[in-house]
């Protein structure tokens, strides 16, 4: 597994990424707010940890995937992405 550096983001920063995150039809990531770390819960999956990298992309913690929330020019939240075995699975950001 790889190593990853974790660092702290300020909780307002982690309130513009909750929200539910469509990966495809039927299947959604809910992102929320939980002690002050971001939580992903997938479509009948447990709660699991999200923690920024470096980069400042929120990832999985522990996961071999890695996992990041795109943002807009104006640093809004609009899709999830998903990079299982290298690949990108782009999803959708729901209201």
């Amino acid at each position: 597994m790889v190593e990853r550096k974790e660092i702290v983001l300020p909780v307002a920063t982690l309130v513009g990424c909750v929200g539910p995150h469509e990966l495809r039809p039927g299947f959604a990531l809910a992102i929320t707010v939980t002690d002050d770390r971001l939580m992903s819960e997938a479509t009948g999956q447990a709660k699991v940890p999200l923690f920024a990298e470096a980069d400042g992309k929120p990832g999985l913690k522990g996961g071999v995937a890695r996992f990041e929330l795109s943002e807009n020019a104006c640093g809004a939240v609009i899709e999830p992405v998903l990079h299982p075995g290298g690949r990108d699975r782009r999803g959708a950001r729901k209201p």
